[in-house]
């Protein structure tokens, strides 16, 4: 069975601006925000704002512990029942063997990497979707 799924949530990050001269205001960032928005297709971002160091020892930590939130929706061939939400849902302390993703081998190594699902959350939408 082949699974494909889209990535619904999102990552933090941050840019540091080097010597500038003057920060960005409100209306500046909400300009650049739709201007990736608009001109990329594949990138979008929201609630661009300023923020302070201790902000971004945040986004650092949340990278140190590599534990990740994940969302996604899945569409499946066949309807899928609330017993299979259920059975998904019941996922606790899966490992994994995972392979280096096509996208990224021009930058990785081709290993094979342990992960761990620590638990899921999945809810029916419709008969053929499921967010997780």
């Amino acid at each position: 069975a082949v699974v494909s799924t889209q990535s619904t949530g999102g990552r933090p990050f941050y840019i540091q601006l080097v010597n500038a001269r003057v920060y960005p205001d409100a209306g500046a960032l909400a300009s650049a925000e739709e201007h990736i928005n608009t001109s990329h297709g594949k990138v979008q971002c929201r609630g661009l704002q300023v923020v302070s160091r201790a902000q971004t020892d945040v986004v650092k930590a949340g990278q140190e512990d590599k534990n990740k939130e994940y969302r996604c929706i899945i569409r499946t061939d066949s309807p899928v029942t609330e017993e299979d939400v259920a059975r998904l849902s019941s996922v606790r302390d899966l490992l994994l063997n995972q392979e280096t993703p096509l996208r990224v081998l021009h930058r990785r190594s081709p290993l094979l990497r342990k992960r761990r699902i620590i638990s899921v959350n999945a809810r029916l939408l419709t008969e053929d979707e499921v967010a997780m």
